[in-house]
C-alpha cells in the first residue's frame, strides 16, 4: 500500500471515528424531553377509513 492510499484510510477512519464519537456523546448528554399532558388536548384518534 502507498502512502497516498494509507493516508486516505487512516483520513476516512479518523473522520467516520469522530462523527461516531461526536453522535454518541450528544446522545448521552442531551436532557430528556419533558412529557407534555396529553388530558388537555384530547385524545388521539386515527381514522382508519
Amino acid at each position: 500500500m502507498n502512502s497516498t492510499a494509507l493516508m486516505m484510510y487512516l483520513t476516512a477512519n479518523i473522520v467516520v471515528t469522530a462523527f461516531t464519537a461526536f453522535f454518541f456523546w450528544k446522545v448521552l448528554k442531551t436532557p430528556p424531553r419533558e412529557d407534555h399532558d396529553d388530558e388537555h388536548q384530547g385524545p388521539k384518534t386515527f381514522d382508519a377509513t
